[in-house]
């Protein structure tokens, strides 16, 4: 049997053949390492084996950046350039998500990735949406709620990046609207969404064109802080 596999003459075909003359039937059991997939087997003769097998990753499993250096980025992005980031990450041993020393462009696609403002856009004081909202252990879209609605200040900063002033108090009179709000906590846990509802992605896939697009097309959240900036 071992030869007939190997030989050059027998075809992928051939070969699936011979599988089914011994194998019975193959079952995915249940496997606790997410990581792994363990694979029942039971052969004609009434035989039975399990095996483990590592599961094929994603690229975006295998190519992930290190959280140290996420972290790093998010901590010293605000008052550094992407250049001396770099620098700091090369310094401190960590690699980019493809195995590559880091440099200026492959920080500032972490930093569009991950939604850390560039160096200069904040003022002393101030965060980005996506830190706030890591912070407080919400959605972004809940923290654009606030400022859309008036119950979070931010300004426009550049590139059209909102700018949120995050002082103790702030901070924490958000976090007790977090604990308070019901209706927060199911946009957080991802409400399902309404018959006439669509992802953003689903719109895009429909119409044939860029998420970014459809992004694009969203109310700015910059033109609600320049009115609000405008009437005082």
């Amino acid at each position: 049997m071992f030869a007939l596999w190997h030989a050059p003459t027998t075809t992928a075909r051939d070969r699936k053949r011979l599988l089914r003359t011994l194998v019975a039937d193959v079952t995915l059991l249940p496997e606790a390492d997410l990581a792994k997939a363990r694979i029942g087997i039971r052969w004609h003769t009434g035989a039975t084996d399990e095996i483990v097998v590592a599961r094929r990753m994603a690229v975006v499993e295998y190519r992930r950046t290190s959280p140290g250096a996420v972290d790093l980025v998010r901590r010293l992005g605000p008052t550094r350039t992407n250049a001396d980031l770099a620098d700091e990450l090369n310094a401190a041993g960590y690699l980019t998500g493809a195995g590559r020393a880091f440099d200026a462009t492959a920080v500032s696609n972490l930093r569009s990735y991950h939604h850390i403002a560039p160096v200069g856009v904040l003022r002393e004081g101030e965060v980005a949406v996506a830190d706030a909202a890591r912070r407080l252990g919400v959605s972004t879209s809940a923290v654009y709620g606030w400022i859309k609605t008036g119950k979070l200040n931010a300004r426009c900063g550049a590139n059209d990046r909102l700018c949120v002033p995050f002082g103790p108090d702030v901070e924490e009179a958000c976090r007790q609207r977090a604990a308070s709000s019901t209706q927060l906590a199911r946009n957080v846990t991802s409400e399902p969404a309404r018959p006439h509802e669509r992802t953003v992605a689903e719109v895009a896939a429909a119409l044939t064109i860029s998420t970014n697009v459809v992004y694009y097309w969203r109310p700015a959240p910059c033109q609600l802080a320049r009115a609000r900036a405008a009437a005082g």
